[in-house]
């Protein structure tokens, strides 16, 4: 996994040797806790949950360790100057945060679309976030951006949609073949009598 961050760009890496039967969230996040504070850095990026235990506690205890700002299961971080615009899942939809930097945040698995992750440097999408709250400094009056709803196209009345052409049509029935005439049949469940009489 290190090589392969290594080789998408990241500048260095470091690597804890332990055994997996002696890790718990604790001791992770004291490991964690060693290396921020002798790299600073202005953003630590984790995982929301371990795979193996599904503990979701590293990113919570590193966070209340060092005193970082923080923001659980991000959908969509968009960075801003000496901040982050976190788009959070929460069971009613995504609940928008904003965190000052230095911050910890925690990704959800959704964080891997290509839309999802937006710097100072790349042009931010359309917004999809539902609600607002701002963690650390009230957020602007406009926030969040109200977008128009566009319409589906609807064909005008005076003018018919178009139709397939006849070779694209699946039935093997012509056009211009009479409809067949309605047999009355009752439902499958009342084949011997017929609904219900008063």
């Amino acid at each position: 996994m290190l090589r392969a961050a290594l080789a998408t760009g990241a500048d260095r890496a470091i690597r804890i040797e332990a055994n997996d039967n002696e890790l718990d969230g604790r001791l992770v996040a004291a490991a964690l806790k060693a290396i921020v504070d002798v790299e600073k850095p202005d953003l630590i990026l984790l995982g929301k949950q371990a795979v193996d235990g599904d503990s979701n506690q590293v990113g919570q205890r590193l966070a209340e360790l060092i005193d970082y700002p923080m923001a659980t299961f991000a959908a969509t971080i968009k960075e801003e100057t000496g901040a982050l615009l976190v788009g959070r899942e929460v069971d009613g939809g995504v609940l928008t945060l904003r965190v000052t930097l230095p911050a910890v945040v925690t990704v959800d698995l959704r964080i891997i679309s290509p839309t999802s992750v937006y710097s100072k440097l790349t042009q931010a999408g359309p917004a999809s976030n539902t609600a607002t709250a701002c963690a650390s400094h009230p957020c602007p009056q406009s926030w969040p951006p109200r977008r128009s709803r566009s319409k589906s196209k609807r064909w005008p009345t005076s003018q018919a949609a178009p139709r397939l052409p006849p070779s694209t049509s699946n039935s093997s029935v012509p056009r211009n073949a009479p409809a067949a005439p309605k047999s009355k049949t009752w439902p499958s469940w009342s084949k011997s009598s017929p609904p219900f009489r008063r």
